[in-house]
């Protein structure tokens, strides 16, 4: 019984390792989706101003 105990704790353990990590990769995915939007709307911007430029 010892070793199933310790078998359990050791699971239980390694569960919250996993989820904790399975949360971090979300965050950075999420990071990365704020990353890539602020990239894309800054070029946008700058084509925008480009093109004003252009125009005048």
């Amino acid at each position: 019984s010892l070793t199933s105990a310790s078998s359990f704790g050791f699971y239980s353990i390694s569960s919250d390792f996993s989820q904790q990590f399975s949360s971090f990769e979300f965050q950075i995915e999420e990071l990365n989706l704020i990353l890539i939007q602020g990239n894309l709307q800054f070029r946008l911007r700058n084509s925008l101003r480009n093109w004003d430029s252009l125009s005048v």
